[in-house]
């Protein structure tokens, strides 16, 4: 906590990330290899779509507004309390935390692997489709 970083510089070989807690306003472009990517409580408010070999990524208590469908390896995705309003499609998730979002609809019908939603404090306008679909809702 409190670590005075607010940038980082290119390194395109960087496969994991753990920022939590540091001053960091902002990821690269350049860090598209990238597989983990921890940036809670921070002041980030962009995931670059350039990030596309991220499988976990949990920017939790930030200034984030939007994630890219670009992002098409994420399995596990944890934004609660950010600004996201909406999730895009996304193939390859499996664990979607969106607690604390203003987050209505989640198109399950459309992410074949999803298997876990933690929506606590969410306005989830028709959950039922979420746990016909034999989805873990936790609200």
């Amino acid at each position: 906590m409190g670590c005075p970083i607010n940038s980082l510089p290119d390194l395109p070989k960087l496969t994991k990330l753990n920022a939590s807690g540091s001053s960091l306003k902002s990821l690269p472009n350049s860090l598209y290899r990238l597989e983990t990517i921890l940036v809670d409580d921070t002041n980030v408010s962009d995931i670059p779509d350039t990030l596309i070999s991220s499988i976990t990524i949990s920017a939790n208590n930030t200034k984030v507004s939007n994630v890219s469908e670009k992002l098409i390896n994420v399995e596990s995705l944890s934004i609660a309390n950010t600004q996201v309003s909406e999730i895009n499609v996304m193939m390859s998730l499996q664990y979607l935390n969106c607690s604390g979002t203003s987050v209505s609809s989640i198109l399950v019908d459309k992410m074949p692997m999803l298997r876990k939603i933690y929506a606590k404090e969410c306005s989830i306008s028709d959950p039922f489709s979420i746990i016909e679909r034999g989805i873990d809702l936790f609200n």
